[in-house]
């Protein structure tokens, strides 16, 4: 799932920064494979979201959110982690 459908209120653990345009500038922000986010609003027309990430809270627009990929942590430990390769792999 991407970031672009997740709750507000719910914590995610990133599991892959899709190939485009932004990928670079979301990993330097520290959306990396294993960080747990948080949403904390999401604009009324869909357009941008807040999350918290590392401490701190990042606004992004929908289509940097398009290349996010998350998974719902429900209790669960974040434990994702990138290989070698740039692939991402389950701990």
């Amino acid at each position: 799932m991407t970031l672009s459908f997740a709750r507000v209120s719910a914590e995610y653990c990133i599991t892959e920064i899709k190939a485009s345009p932004v990928k670079r500038r979301l990993l330097d922000m520290g959306f990396t494979s294993g960080s747990k986010i948080r949403v904390l609003a999401v604009d009324p027309l869909k357009k941008a979201m807040l999350v918290k990430l590392r401490g701190g809270e990042v606004a992004l627009r929908k289509n940097a959110t398009d290349f996010i990929s998350v998974e719902e942590l429900n209790g669960k430990v974040c434990a994702y982690r990138q290989s070698e390769r740039g692939e991402n792999k389950p701990l």
